[in-house]
């Protein structure tokens, strides 16, 4: 006695029994690669690594306009040192001046040495 169970199948349309071995099997090969992935892991893990995927790659665009904004920041805060080096060089030119300019016109030894602070 034959096992139907595991040597023969029943072909839907006709109801004729056939060999499980004659069945076709669907070929792997037809299938698109991202197919055969989902085939291997799984929806959810494939869902998974596309939304890991996909958020990685918004981290690292987010990271990258930063670092550019930052480029920028720098170069514009170097710019803002520069020009104040030349303000405080040019206040103290001023200073220096006017202290000259006040020690020549005190009268006393006092107001010289004001002069000076």
């Amino acid at each position: 006695m034959t096992d139907n169970h595991t040597d023969e199948a029943v072909d839907r349309r006709s109801g004729e029994p056939r060999r499980v071995d004659d069945v076709a099997e669907p070929s792997s090969d037809a299938l698109p690669q991202w197919a055969k992935v989902i085939g291997v892991v799984g929806v959810p893990s494939t869902i998974a690594l596309y939304l890991t995927y996909a958020l990685v790659n918004i981290v690292f665009a987010a990271a990258n306009k930063t670092n550019e904004q930052m480029a920028t920041h720098v170069v514009q805060m170097n710019e803002f040192i520069s020009e104040q080096r030349e303000i405080k060089s040019q206040n103290d030119t001023v200073i220096r001046v006017l202290r000259t300019t006040c020690s020549q016109q005190a009268k006393t030894y006092d107001d010289r040495e004001r002069c000076q602070r």
